[in-house]
């Protein structure tokens, strides 16, 4: 992934950047809350993959979310590895020194994305709102995790929350387009 394409989170956020963004769905204050959990009630079950496109997009996000409050996005990003250039995977330099490059590692990180399993979430999230940004957006979150540039401000928290809006929105907007 190439870091000067990412503009993704940015341009989800940008109608509320600058905003005191006082809605969070992690404190179960968020903007349409009672609708995420009328959601989760009916369309997400206790277990497995929901059999709907709005519940698996709700069950993607609440996973998304608590991963990204509780443990950092860590499991969420995998790295790609490939023998180190220095050593060529060998671990050393000369006969016993570890390589001053990966540290004696044999491999270093090239590149970092979406774990299958998580990106299998953002592409369902970007699916139900027919909005591939979502999907890249959580890709360039789990770069910027994997690179240490994410310090998981107010504008990863705000990403959060304004995707689960979006998930909400085009749900009311389908369920009360005929009414």
């Amino acid at each position: 992934m190439n870091y000067s394409e990412m503009t993704s989170i940015n341009e989800l956020i940008a109608p509320i950047q600058g905003q005191q963004y006082e809605y969070s769905y992690w404190d179960n204050k968020g903007k349409y809350q009672k609708t995420i959990d009328y959601l989760w009630i009916h369309y997400v079950p206790e277990q497995g993959e929901a059999s709907s496109e709005v519940g698996e997009a709700v069950r993607a996000i609440n996973r998304l979310m608590y991963d990204f409050y509780n443990n950092g996005f860590c499991n969420a990003v995998n790295e790609e590895r490939e023998d180190c250039p220095s050593c060529y995977g060998s671990g050393y330099e000369g006969d016993e020194d570890d390589c001053s490059y990966c540290g004696g590692d044999c491999d270093v990180v090239t590149d970092y994305n979406l774990d299958s399993y998580y990106d299998k979430m953002a592409r369902a999230i970007g699916k139900y709102l027919g909005d591939s940004t979502y999907y890249h957006a959580f890709r360039e979150l789990a770069y910027r995790v994997g690179h240490y540039d994410a310090d998981f401000d107010s504008e990863y928290i705000k990403f959060m929350d304004v995707t689960a809006d979006a998930i909400s929105e085009k749900w009311l907007s389908t369920r009360f387009a005929y009414a």
